[in-house]
C-alpha cells in the first residue's frame, strides 16, 4: 500500500528555502493505492514538521542520489 505525499503546501517559507528544506503533505488515506513492489524505484525518509501538523520534511541527506533528486524539484 502506497500513501501519496504530494498535496500542494502553498508558498515555501523563506527560512526553509534558505536551508534547502523540502516539505510534503499527505493526501487523505482514502487516496492510498496498492501497487506491485517491483514498480517502486525509490522511497524517501520523512520527519514531522513540528510547526505544522500534517506536514513533513524530506530527509534528503541520506545519500547522494536522494540529495540530487530533491535538488532537482
Amino acid at each position: 500500500v502506497v500513501h501519496p505525499y504530494d498535496v500542494g503546501i502553498g508558498v515555501r517559507r523563506r527560512h526553509d528555502t534558505d536551508l534547502g528544506l523540502w516539505h510534503v503533505r499527505a493526501k487523505p488515506r482514502s487516496s492510498s493505492e496498492i501497487i506491485s513492489i517491483q514498480s517502486i524505484t525509490r522511497g524517501a525518509a520523512l520527519a514531522n514538521d513540528p510547526d505544522t501538523p500534517g506536514d513533513y520534511f524530506v530527509i534528503h541527506t541520506i545519500d547522494a542520489d536522494m540529495f540530487l533528486q530533491v535538488k532537482s524539484l
